[in-house]
Formats: C-alpha cells, structure tokens, sequence
C-alpha cells in the first residue's frame, strides 16, 4: 500500500495492485524510497530543496508518461513533473506526491516533432497549425498544461568558435564600470551579448592571487559572428578602465557555454530574486554598488543579464513569455552552504530585490522565482495570463499540473 499526497492535499491510499501493475507496465522503472535511485531521482541542483516523494516513475518514453499520468489522474495525486532539475523553487519535487521523473529521455534526433502528454492521457502533437493554442501556451507557460516529451528545435548556425571570455575590474571602478556597461549594451549589435556580474572574484588562473576573494565587476562577453568582427566589436570594452584581468579568445560555443559550471555544481544552497528592466538608471546603479558591498557569501553573485535582439523584436503576445521588451534581466543570485545562513542569506536577497523594484517593470523569468508568498503568475505571463487560463481550462481542468507556478483554470 502505498500513501501518496493527494491534490487536495490530505494522504490517499493507493492499493499494492495499482501500483504493481504500474511498474509492470513501465519501460523505464517505478521506485518506492528504500529503492536504489529513489534519492538520485529526488535530489535536484538546490541544495535547499530536500523533498521525499512517495513514488518515483522514472520514464524513458513518451507510453511511459501516459501510463504515469493516467496513474496520477485516477487516482488524484499530487504529481510534480522533473526535467533536469534545476527550477529554483524545486517544483519538480512534491513532497509525499507521485513524481514523473524524465531526467532519462535524453536521445537527440534530427527531425522530430512538439510532443505532450496532457492530463487526460492523451499525446498531441503542438505547433502552429496542430493545437495552436497549446503551442502558444507551452512557449513560456512552465509547465502548466501538459508533459512535453519532445521538443522540435528551428536551429541556427552559431560558430562552432566564437569570440568569448571575461574582463575583470576592481569594484573601486565600479560606478564607472557600471555606466560605461549601460551606453556600451544599449548599441551594440545583436551579435555581441555582455553580461555584468558583481561578486567576489573566484580563483581564475589569469587572475593576480591578491584579487582573489575581493569584490569585483565582470564583463562577460560572447560574439557570435565573426571573430575578427567581434574583435572590432568588443574594442571599446577592452580599452575601458584598467582591468584586474582579463581572459578573451576563440573558443568553442559549446566550451564558453559550460565556462561557468565549476561555480554552479549540485549541492550548494540558493535562493533567487529577480527583475526585468527596459533601461538601467542611475538609482540602479546606485543600487547595485551598495549590494556588492555587503554580500552575504563568498558565492553571491548579482548578475544583469543582456538581451534585446531579435527575441525583442517578437510581439509579447506571440508567445506565453510576454516580456519582449526587457532590454536587462538582474537575478540575485543567493550561495551558501550552511543551512544556518539561510535566513541571513534570504533576507539579503529579499532586501535586494526590494530596493531595485523601482526601477524595474514588475515582470519576471518564471525559472528564476522562488515560491515565496509573492503572485509569481501576475510577474511571469502580466497580460497573458488571462488566456493563459482558458487554455489551462481547456487541456487540464482539474489543475492536474500544479506543481509549478501555477495558473488556474478559468472557470
């Protein structure tokens, strides 16, 4: 007999019989807490997040989540859906619930097609001619309205190299830094990304040892033309200020893309906060200088993130995701180990976030957002969030996925 949270929230009880034939029925396997990989299939990146389900379906295929997701809707579980893991809140984990792992379905073809598992068990196929409001809905949703098993990617060509890497100046030039940042993004081509990150330096090799664990500015940058045109590009960039190191080259794309990893492995505790913003204004960087002043960890960091570009260029409601108009995205990026920091490191956050909400839009990148009291669908979706919710009605009614930042179902 298995006890699993239900929807509602009290403890169901689900016979050995339903259970059995479940895991029969699977490809992949079904996992109770004494089995082995039950823990790897709850652990997720945030050290925080330690959440017991009280049954794991580990799917390696598209029947696999039908079958769990019928499971799930027979018999009202609570069900969390996890990919790779890595959602700060830890959504993908639902404590004492029924949790459909697919952290397994990694294969890669050429050619395939948009594929969801909607709450009644059904597998659609979504684009924009096939259940276009799903299609619509799933770009940017979080997941809300079903189990995507496969995605259908329009590639573009980047690289394979491209010019990348990172500048570092002292926080004494930070207010100069942060200026120059600001005029330098606002013209510069879609080719070329920077973003800003206030921490403490790491011990990067082509960093001077005294610099190490000291407050710093960092430009990091990626160019994703022509190298010799990037380098005209990034010119003004490397003859700002007088750095403390810098490290920039061609590289593979996809060795800059794992370049931070080493300073973001599994295990650690984080809290985020974020803002979107359509220009940084002085109050801004005001605001930022005085937080890298006081980071609660060695491993706090406040980056702004560059956008613009052609995703800018796409009206805000072509797609779930509404916020085409951000020009910056700040998170506040909160890292410590101990378990005893955590209230001093969140409330720093906390205070961050609320000191830089002035100059921000109100809205917000659903995967950056704790789950922590505020109205994360008003921030996520803003005007999109009505149709959001007829088209939650229309493919999960009884708010099968929930565990998420969740948009209800009109009606």
């Amino acid at each position: 007999m298995a006890v699993i949270r239900s929807l509602e929230g009290g403890d169901i009880n689900v016979d050995d019989i339903s259970t059995q034939k479940l895991g029969a029925s699977l490809e992949g396997a079904l996992l109770f807490p004494d089995d082995a990989g039950f823990d790897e299939a709850r652990t997720v990146w945030n050290g925080m997040v330690d959440r017991r389900p009280a049954l794991v379906a580990r799917c390696v295929s598209s029947a696999d989540v039908v079958k769990a997701v019928t499971f799930a809707r027979q018999h009202g579980t609570l069900v969390s859906i996890r990919g790779a893991g890595h959602h700060i809140a830890g959504n993908s984990v639902a404590d004492g619930g029924f949790l459909i792992d697919l952290s397994s379905m990694r294969d890669v073809k050429l050619d395939s097609h948009t594929g969801v598992v909607t709450a009644s068990g059904d597998v659609l196929t979504a684009s924009a001619t096939k259940n276009p409001d799903l299609f619509w809905a799933l770009r940017g949703g979080g997941g809300n309205f079903g189990v995507v098993t496969s995605f259908r990617f329009q590639a573009h060509r980047v690289g394979p190299d491209v010019l990348a890497g990172l500048i570092v100046h002292p926080v004494s030039a930070a207010r100069e830094a942060l200026a120059f940042y600001r005029d330098f993004t606002a013209a510069a081509p879609d080719e070329l990304t920077v973003w800003m990150v206030l921490r403490k330096a790491p011990p990067l090799p082509f960093l001077p040892a005294d610099v190490h664990g000291k407050e710093v500015v960092i430009f990091a940058l990626a160019y994703c033309g022509a190298p010799a045109e990037g380098q005209q590009a990034i010119a003004p960039l490397q003859a700002f200020g007088v750095p403390v190191g810098a490290h920039i080259g061609v590289q593979p794309f996809a060795a800059w893309q794992q370049a931070f990893d080493p300073l973001l492995t599994p295990g650690a505790r984080n809290y985020w906060k974020s803002h979107n913003f359509t220009a940084v204004d002085d109050g801004l960087l005001d605001q930022l200088i005085a937080a890298v002043g006081a980071l609660p960890s060695d491993d706090t960091e406040i980056f702004v993130a560059h956008l613009g570009g052609a995703q800018g260029r796409i009206a805000g409601d072509a797609t779930a995701y509404p916020h085409r108009d951000t020009r910056y995205v700040m998170n506040i990026h909160t890292r410590w180990d101990a378990a005893d920091d955590d209230n001093r490191c969140i409330a720093w956050a906390r205070a961050q976030f609320a000191a830089t909400a002035p100059f921000a839009t109100g809205g917000s990148y659903s995967n950056f957002m704790p789950d922590d009291g505020e109205d994360p669908v008003a921030a996520a979706y803003g005007a999109n969030a009505g149709r959001l919710a007829e088209i939650k009605a229309q493919f999960d009614p009884g708010n099968l996925f929930r565990m998420n930042h969740n948009v209800r179902p009109r009606g």
